[in-house]
């Protein structure tokens, strides 16, 4: 969500941009709207973030699936792993 979206949606929710820009109405807005486009594009990161390493943690434990030896436990290591990803 870009700056120029909320500004939109403010006006599509009714508040008059002409009149209240004069009692410095537009300057709050528009470090408002900065406030939530920078919010956004944080939590965006963070998505991308936590599912690339879940991606990884799924990789790892299906490589140790695949490297086991039975009787070595790596069937319980892959769950662990798998696991660490759920808190």
């Amino acid at each position: 969500m870009t700056k120029d979206d909320i500004i939109k949606m403010a006006q599509i929710a009714g508040w008059d941009m002409g009149s209240d820009l004069s009692d410095g109405f537009g300057e709050r807005l528009q470090r408002f709207a900065s406030l939530v486009e920078q919010e956004t594009l944080t939590n965006q990161k963070v998505w991308y973030y936590k599912e690339g390493m879940r991606d990884e943690r799924e990789e790892c434990a299906k490589l140790v699936e695949q490297m086991g030896i039975d009787g070595y436990g790596t069937l319980a290591a892959a769950a662990m792993i798998r696991k660490r990803g759920e808190r």
